[in-house]
């Protein structure tokens, strides 16, 4: 793993119509690492993303890729740039085969190789309509059209929403070896902790809009009271 940060997150406020969701977030990711952030639902993890791909404005504080700030309202740009977003919806076309999905990421069949062959079931499913796909098979066509447009980063919204346990490992071992063999970075919101952790190096809990908790995957997987804890908002009494 590498030092160099792929995205920052400075003293980060962003929110709705005047509204804060997040407030005074500071975030780290560093090339060649995979890092999740966790939270309970309504806790900002949606906001966080959608404010480093351009969609949401930051209130205050500043988002960096690479070392560069991000410029709000252009998530085109940031896509040129290397930032990958896998959505929670997943951003399929549906309509379109999976073959189709993933040239629209690139018509290089050099890059869909390399891609295919961290998804071994994949290749089976590339004349599929995207809409006739599985969950599980419609959140791997998704990642690996992202990783196919060889992003610097990657931000993964929900990755296992509606999936079951063992799917899910498969799509974080692949993720894991993307981190691993291309030196990307990997942003991961994930519901499931025990998962999560086991895939990540480090991690952030994310409650009420804060940062509640950070620290590597490891030291957390022993701290399961003080998780539990940032989720429900009452960090201070275990603590003390």
């Amino acid at each position: 793993m590498t030092t160099a940060d792929a995205l920052t997150l400075r003293n980060l406020t962003a929110g709705y119509n005047g509204i804060a969701a997040i407030r005074d977030v500071d975030l780290v990711v560093h090339a060649g690492e995979l890092v999740t952030l966790l939270g309970p639902n309504g806790a900002g993890k949606t906001t966080t993303l959608l404010t480093v791909c351009g969609v949401v404005s930051p209130m205050h504080g500043e988002v960096l890729l690479g070392g560069q700030r991000v410029p709000a309202g252009r998530p085109h740009v940031l896509a040129r740039r290397g930032l990958g977003h896998v959505p929670e919806n997943r951003g399929l076309f549906f309509e379109l085969t999976a073959a189709q999905n993933m040239r629209l990421a690139t018509k290089s069949k050099v890059e869909v190789d390399r891609v295919l062959e961290l998804f071994p079931a994949l290749p089976a499913l590339m004349g599929r309509r995207a809409g006739v796909l599985s969950g599980g098979e419609q959140q791997m066509l998704a990642i690996a059209r992202a990783l196919a447009r060889r992003p610097r980063v990657l931000m993964v919204d929900e990755l296992s929403l509606g999936l079951a346990p063992l799917v899910v490992q498969s799509l974080l071992a692949s993720l894991r070896n993307a981190v691993d063999d291309d030196g990307i970075a990997v942003l991961l919101i994930e519901q499931h902790i025990e998962l999560a952790l086991g895939a990540a190096d480090r991690a952030y809990v994310l409650n009420h809009g804060r940062i509640a908790l950070e620290g590597s995957a490891e030291s957390l997987k022993n701290e399961r009271a003080l998780i539990e804890s940032s989720y429900l908002g009452d960090l201070d009494e275990v603590v003390s």
